[in-house]
């Protein structure tokens, strides 16, 4: 990978309490949840308006060939582990909460 390709890894955790600002801790539990999947989307939008959009200029592919595509074995458990990655991150603080819950004191 060359320099300017490098990608920082940012620690999974922050250090110190997780800073609340609704009076129930719930509710800023829901919107970070609520945030990252709307993060995720996003990216994945741009990311397949971007395919899209070449696959067709280049007449690879026609956006209704795509949208008919039925992947294989092998793609669907792709897809069922990407699936199951996003659950991971959207559900992070909660299962970082459990985690810390089960530490002992």
């Amino acid at each position: 990978m060359s320099e300017s390709a490098e990608v920082t890894q940012l620690p999974l955790k922050s250090k110190g309490p997780r800073p609340y600002f609704f009076d129930d801790p719930a509710v800023d539990k829901l919107l970070a949840m609520l945030l990252s999947v709307v993060e995720e989307l996003s990216v994945e939008r741009e990311k397949r308006d971007s395919l899209v959009r070449l696959l067709e200029e280049k007449g690879v592919l026609s956006a209704a060939e795509l949208a008919a595509y039925m992947p294989d074995s092998q793609g669907l458990q792709e897809r069922e582990d990407q699936r199951q990655s996003l659950l991971n991150a959207v559900f992070r603080i909660v299962l970082q909460e459990a985690e810390d819950l089960q530490r002992p004191a």
